[in-house]
């Protein structure tokens, strides 16, 4: 009798194997899907139900978080980001994580236009737009330190005037 019982639970527990791998083969959507192609990228505006796209102003947030390179005492060199084969500079902050911000330039350039003609602050002001350029002399010290930016936004009260 225990005999036939063992059996039957092995036989119940080998089906509960087999349809439960066979609904991974039928039904994908079972399965989780990774958004980020790394398990230390996390990205602000990652969203399956949109397929990750962006729209209008939206600022979006790159964090790294990875033991290997988060020593703030020591040399490391930033990790490579590209979007669309273009470099995202990373900065690495007190925490240890390293951080980048990305934008759509013409989107940011209407939103912040707006602040100016509506006139009583309210609104989304990116500060001051210059060239890649010019922003990688003003906060860098190189002017190839920004090369695949196609523009970069400055707080008003950051540098002080800037030229281009």
């Amino acid at each position: 009798m225990n005999n036939e019982i063992g059996r039957k639970i092995t036989s119940l527990t080998l089906m509960t194997i087999m349809v439960a791998g066979g609904l991974t083969f039928a039904i994908p959507g079972v399965m989780p899907e990774a958004m980020a192609a790394n398990a230390n990228l996390f990205v602000s505006a990652e969203n399956s139900q949109f397929d990750n796209y962006m729209s209008g102003p939206q600022v979006i947030e790159v964090v790294i978080i990875d033991s290997d390179i988060n020593d703030t005492d020591e040399a490391k060199g930033e990790p490579d980001v590209t979007i669309n084969g273009k470099i995202l500079r990373m900065v690495q902050a007190v925490d240890g994580n390293w951080y980048g911000y990305f934008a759509d330039r013409d989107q940011a350039q209407i939103a912040d236009s707006v602040v100016s003609v509506a006139g009583n602050g309210t609104g989304i002001d990116f500060g001051n737009f210059c060239s890649a350029t010019t922003a990688g002399q003003l906060i860098l010290g190189n002017t190839q330190a920004l090369s695949d930016t196609e523009g970069v936004a400055i707080p008003a009260s950051g540098f002080g005037t800037i030229g281009s």
